[in-house]
């Protein structure tokens, strides 16, 4: 939910083309504003606009972020030109950094950035992945449905499970060995070694 979130205000502060001269929202929302007529609208706010939905977004620098969505979405935001991701189907969530990017997304469908294009490269689960986050191209870790907890060294994907099978929503590490997973029912899970 918090990087849903945050792809939303990410890409609304991206946008310049929808903002009145004085920084408002109104030429943008207009009477559609949900603040109430008493209350300070936000400023430097616009909205940038993409179909179908977009879900995440993630950034290796300030120059190459890249936002994922429905029907496999992928759109780096220095060109805002969609790219091939190599499937059509949901991408939930995206990681980047060390010049290449991972999506993950329903059924168990994942793509990689090698720097120059996108392929699609299938975990083989039928879990819908919620979030992914690596150190680096061949250390990624990608969370979904039923507690799975998939693992791309670069060329193959492994699994392995939480205890109770609870839905996991994003990853997270500062290493390799030091991994948390948070989900559903106010669960969270270390994972400590290789």
């Amino acid at each position: 939910v918090f990087l849903r979130a945050a792809a939303v205000s990410l890409l609304g502060a991206m946008a310049t083309n929808c903002l009145d001269p004085d920084y408002s929202n109104s030429g943008c929302y207009g009477s559609l504003s949900p603040y109430p007529p008493d209350e300070p609208t936000p400023a430097h706010w616009a909205r940038l606009e993409w179909s179908p939905s977009l879900y995440a977004i993630s950034s290796n620098s300030s120059n190459s972020l890249v936002v994922v969505g429905e029907r496999g979405l992928v759109v780096p935001l220095d060109t805002r030109e969609r790219q091939d991701s190599g499937t059509l189907d949901g991408l939930n969530a995206v990681w980047a950094g060390d010049g290449v990017a991972i999506a993950v997304g329903v059924y168990g469908a994942a793509t990689r950035f090698d720097g120059s294009k996108w392929t699609s490269i299938p975990t083989g689960a039928r879990a819908h992945l919620y979030g992914v986050w690596g150190t680096s191209g061949t250390d990624v870790f990608a969370v979904g449905e039923s507690g799975i907890v998939a693992h791309f060294n670069g060329s193959s994907w492994t699994f392995s499970y939480v205890p109770g099978g609870y839905n996991l929503l994003s990853v997270w590490g500062t290493s390799s060995t030091d991994v948390f997973a948070v989900g559903y029912m106010g669960y969270a899970f270390q994972h400590a070694g290789v």
